[in-house]
């Protein structure tokens, strides 16, 4: 992880504070708890919250769409992680639709001893977006219904998946896992190098937290999906300045 000014938390502090606050600081210290090249996007969380804390901190006269603006520049993930909850990106991830949340869902996520670039997972998918076999993007065609509500595992799709399995089979090993260990469903995060499995309740979620068979090297971690409004409130002040996607 870069600690200097390649970091996203010190791109999105110099990005805001050049247009809107040339003449303010901060001191920030950052405790990664999300596991780095996981994609998981903690980095772009990083990066959104950053926004919101400094443009509250600053006092700054930065509008929402700025601040959109501003996110979009530094990764297709940051718009997302200023408002949270369940919802369609397109394009570089700066056009987003906003959907009622999905039922809150209790997961795990190993993260196996694995690196992948995410440079190199788009340079082998050869293809500037999620695609299906035929080249042609399945984003716009895809509905809510489709991938939000159903845990059948045929309704989730990722396409870096059979890439990351061939580079890296210890992913692959580590999906098996979570499967034999009780998950309704699996899949590839981002493009990798983490899986998350979906389990039908917090019991079976439990369960398979002890029974899961850890190669050297992996992490587990237990966590359940939150809605719009919970993401709001975790971040306090800062949230509720930003009111896009306050609807449902």
């Amino acid at each position: 992880m870069p600690a200097g000014a390649d970091n996203l938390v010190c791109r999105a502090a110099a990005a805001l504070q050049k247009q809107f606050a040339p003449q303010k600081g901060a001191y920030i210290r950052l405790e990664k708890r999300i596991p780095a090249e996981a994609g998981l996007g903690g980095g772009s969380a990083d990066a959104a919250v950053t926004l919101l804390a400094l443009a509250k901190l600053w006092d700054t006269s930065a509008s929402e769409d700025a601040l959109w603006n501003i996110a979009a520049t530094l990764g297709a993930d940051v718009p997302f992680f200023l408002v949270g909850g369940t919802a369609l990106a397109s394009g570089s991830g700066k056009d987003m639709t906003a959907y009622s949340d999905a039922p809150d869902r209790f997961l795990l996520v190993i993260k196996p001893n694995a690196v992948v670039s995410t440079t190199q997972a788009y340079q082998s998918l050869n293809a500037p977006s999620l695609t299906s076999a035929e080249a042609k993007s399945i984003l716009s065609s895809s509905q809510e219904s489709e991938f939000f509500d159903n845990s059948d595992p045929e309704a989730l799709q990722n396409d870096f998946e059979d890439l990351a399995f061939v580079s890296q089979p210890e992913i692959r090993r580590a999906k098996a896992a979570l499967i034999k260990a009780g998950a309704v469903a699996a899949l590839l995060a981002g493009s990798g190098s983490a899986v998350f499995g979906v389990f039908d309740d917090g019991d079976a979620q439990a369960r398979a937290t002890q029974a899961i068979e850890l190669e050297p090297g992996w992490r587990v971690f237990p966590c359940s999906t939150i809605g719009r409004s919970h993401y709001r409130s975790a971040l306090g002040h800062c949230g509720a300045s930003f009111g896009r996607f306050t609807g449902p």
